[in-house]
């Protein structure tokens, strides 16, 4: 071999060895938008989830806020809302993937006070407004937060919202509406049965009636924007036994009927 196909021989190994040991380009983190109130059980299926060198992030607000900021362009992959309504949003815009949409879990709506207050033994939800007084409410506020949604219909259909309506503290997600209660700065609030667990400064009051309000079903699908093999493995643990049985300790119910339902009332 010539001295000129030895220095060829030596190039052509060389930026072999360069190509072979180059660092593969890191893949963009799978981000799961989600329900400020599913906080604690998307982490726990993060955490658990068979991403195979995958990064995978929890973004965390109210329903109404992550479906703006996917349609804005979010780079989200899955959307998990605490209602039909915010899932249709997305779904009218064509910013969904195709048959990706499932019921996920379901939640509870429930009245809660400061540990030590009060409550008389025989409490009704009928009861609110003279319990509350000139107390604040504490719930996510209705024209946009799903559990403020849920709160105003049931207290719509009980015949209640006049007589709170001007006491009531319009949260931006119904995590706020639970920390401002706790922090003694409300009388009340309304929020999920899942989130008194948080709040052991807080009791239990009352629930509200299931049949009060459509029925709560969180949801998940895939954004379409961000659909591909490493998403939909994201997706099928999220809908597995095992990401069910996550959510279920964490207090949420398996859900009840389809998102028609929920959207219709029944």
């Amino acid at each position: 071999m010539t001295g000129r196909r030895w220095i060829g021989a030596i190039i052509l190994i060389f930026g072999l060895g360069i190509v072979a040991t180059w660092p593969a380009k890191a893949k963009a983190p799978l981000s799961v938008y989600a329900a400020a109130s599913t906080r604690e059980a998307v982490s726990r299926v993060l955490a658990l989830c068979p991403s195979r060198g995958l990064v995978c992030r929890a973004v965390l607000a109210g329903s109404s806020t992550l479906a703006r900021q996917i349609e804005a362009g979010a780079p989200a992959t899955l959307f998990l809302s605490a209602n039909a309504l915010w899932m249709d949003y997305l779904d009218t815009r064509d910013l969904l993937a195709q048959g990706t949409r499932t019921a996920l879990a379901g939640n509870r709506l429930v009245v809660v006070a400061p540990r030590g207050t009060r409550v008389p033994s025989d409490f009704h939800v009928s009861s609110l407004p003279a319990f509350l007084g000139s107390g604040r409410l504490a719930m996510g506020d209705p024209d946009h937060v799903p559990a403020g949604i849920y709160a105003k219909a049931a207290l719509q259909a009980l015949g209640l919202w006049s007589g709170v309506d001007r006491h009531v503290l319009r949260m931006a997600h119904v995590r706020s509406a639970l920390a401002v209660v706790d922090a003694g700065q409300a009388t009340a609030g309304l929020v999920y049965e899942t989130d008194l667990r948080l709040a052991p400064g807080l009791v239990r009051v009352a629930r509200l009636p299931a049949d009060s309000h459509p029925r709560i079903v969180y949801s998940i699908a895939l954004v379409r924007s961000e659909d591909n093999r490493d998403a939909r493995t994201l997706l099928r643990f999220f809908q597995s036994p095992a990401a069910a049985e996550i959510f279920r300790r964490h207090g949420f119910s398996a859900p009840r009927g389809s998102e028609q339902a929920q959207r219709t009332g029944k």
